[in-house]
């Protein structure tokens, strides 16, 4: 009888252990990730402000070429797609990617433990996952892009989750 009692903490299914350890992974890619952003920021941000200037002189040497509408829109489309990426935004979104990657990887540890509680701290960290991007370059085309990418995996591992909390206790 004392034996049953030990043996009644209930296992976890192999399903939540593969989603456990994919999201372990991914977290700490996402936190490596992030470290890599943060360190390369003014680097890669210097990168960024000497290619602007690149496409300045393509879309000026455009307008020679085409109507100055089709150089108008050629530097909106340019503007829309690299406008706000700078040594800040490139570092903001590295912080963001450790914060969402740290939300979920303490997610993953909890429902790992089969607590309930790590389903929605995982949601708050493909949350900020989505969210984050889009606050920090302004909803321009690449914030949007980087959303849409955080948001289909994280809501597909959400579904996924999801279908597992009944597993999941206190």
């Amino acid at each position: 009888m004392e034996q049953e009692m030990t043996n009644s903490t209930p296992k976890r299914p192999t399903f939540l252990t593969v989603l456990c350890i994919l999201t372990f992974i991914g977290s700490a890619w996402g936190i490596v990730g992030g470290f890599t952003s943060i360190m390369t920021a003014k680097t890669y941000g210097k990168v960024m402000d000497a290619a602007k200037q690149d496409m300045g002189t393509v879309t000026d040497s455009l307008s020679t070429v085409t109507s100055s509408a089709s150089a108008e829109a050629a530097t909106e489309m340019i503007n829309t797609m690299v406008g706000s990426i700078n040594e800040d935004t490139i570092r903001n979104n590295g912080i963001a990617s450790i914060i969402a990657s740290i939300f979920t990887l303490v997610g993953a540890l909890l429902m790992w433990k089969l607590r309930k509680m790590g389903f929605w701290v995982y949601v708050l960290g493909v949350l900020i996952s989505i969210v984050a991007p889009v606050m920090i370059y302004s909803g321009n085309l690449l914030g949007a892009i980087s959303a849409i990418g955080m948001g289909f995996i994280g809501i597909l591992f959400i579904i996924l989750y999801a279908v597992n909390r009944k597993h999941l206790v206190n």
